[in-house]
């Protein structure tokens, strides 16, 4: 199954709803569903681990599977985050369906080379799935410096894999093919405009190599910046609204209350998530990204809402969740009503489905509105295109 495909059910799977509490090890909650959506909201591997064989356990039949195996494979890739890597092999051995079994390999080998594991990541990788999961190994090489070896893994071939075309590039300049490297770095910037800082150091090194200035790289760059923020602006006209925001109130980890009457004057960004959502928790690190780059910003003000919570733990839950994950943003809770059983601002806003983001003005004028995962390389783009939008006065022409 293409990525495409599992992304779709990730999502798909993320939005399944169930209450449930905590209890010392198992959940509250210890129906198949229950337990499911508990592994998605957990970051201790061992603890996954119990909950997952017990939904082994209550299967009845091959309905249950995906969910088992989608479990399996959060679970294989917390036991990679913590360094256990006998853990993640075998949990990677538990996943039954062929796609998902692809899918887990996949993300345990990537979660090891971002950790820098390579010898560990290269030990998946069996030599009858070089040909499968060739750009993982190719990036390993390459991270091994061993660029040459890198090269037939790395390249791109159409309707076969896609390769990874910067490290691609790049890996050429470093092997001294500056005429393919140079032809390669101008099909990229012909297709993308959003490019890693190391492809964009490299793609300068080979334009002073061919030309002896950096100067055609500068243009080319510059042309590809503004066909990129003409897409950029087209794609955030889509999500324009101009409504009135809802009053809210509502608290952070650390007991401070802010409302919609004390933002006022700030331009405000709204991310609303859940701990079992996983689209949301996926959105995060570019969301981080987006955080960092308005840091010095006072005028800018980004809340990430947990709501929709599923248990009487929510507020530990998702502490736990963003240390373990290492972010750094304002985190409030918005909890059930005790006597309406709602959740305040996710029904004030009228929120239908995980992660929704939305950009408040100065005024309290809901600006943007927008829904679902947000990747890495777009999330600065798209997220300072609606703030810096929503900073200028609205035009109704």
């Amino acid at each position: 199954m293409k990525r495409n495909s599992l992304n779709i059910i990730a999502i798909a799977i993320g939005l399944t709803f169930s209450g449930q509490a905590f209890a010392q090890s198992l959940p509250a909650d210890t129906s198949f569903t229950g337990l499911f959506n508990s592994v998605k909201s957990e970051v201790d591997a061992s603890r996954m681990e119990l909950m997952v064989n017990e939904m082994i356990k209550k299967s009845t039949g091959e309905h249950d599977q995906m969910l088992i195996d989608a479990s399996a494979q959060n679970t294989a890739v917390a036991f990679a985050e913590a360094g256990n890597i006998a853990k993640a092999k075998y949990w990677v051995t538990k996943v039954q369906t062929a796609d998902w079994k692809v899918a887990t390999l996949s993300n345990v080998v990537r979660t090891l080379i971002d950790a820098g594991k390579l010898s560990e990541a290269e030990s998946l990788i069996g030599e009858e799935d070089k040909q499968q999961f060739g750009f993982l190994f190719g990036t390993i090489r390459f991270k091994q410096g061993k660029y040459k070896d890198a090269l037939p893994y790395l390249r791109p071939v159409e309707g076969i894999r896609n390769g990874n075309p910067e490290l691609y590039a790049i890996a050429l300049s470093r092997t001294d093919d500056i005429d393919q490297a140079f032809a390669e770095i101008n099909k990229i910037m012909g297709k993308s405009g959003h490019f890693g800082a190391d492809f964009q150091k490299e793609a300068k090194a080979v334009y002073v190599k061919k030309y002896g200035n950096d100067s055609g790289f500068k243009a080319k760059l510059d042309s590809v910046s503004a066909a990129e923020s003409k897409k950029m602006l087209a794609k955030v006209e889509k999500m324009k609204v101009n409504e009135p925001a809802p009053g809210f109130e509502v608290t952070d980890f650390n007991g401070k209350t802010v409302s919609l009457k004390s933002l006022k004057g700030k331009t405000i960004f709204i991310d609303f998530w859940a701990t079992w959502c996983v689209p949301c928790v996926a959105s995060f690190p570019g969301m981080q990204k987006a955080v960092d780059y308005y840091k010095n910003d006072k005028s800018v003000v980004f809340m990430f809402v947990h709501t929709a919570e599923k248990n009487a733990n929510a507020t530990e839950e998702a502490k736990k969740m963003i240390t373990a994950k290492k972010h750094n943003f304002d985190v409030y809770m918005d909890l059930k009503d005790k006597t309406t059983g709602k959740n305040p601002m996710l029904s004030a806003f009228q929120v239908r489905g995980l992660p929704t983001k939305l950009v408040i003005d100065k005024d309290g004028i809901i600006r943007f509105r927008t829904a679902g995962f947000i990747g890495l390389d777009e999330a600065i783009p798209e997220i300072s295109t609606m703030i810096e939008l929503a900073k200028k006065p609205v035009n109704n022409n």
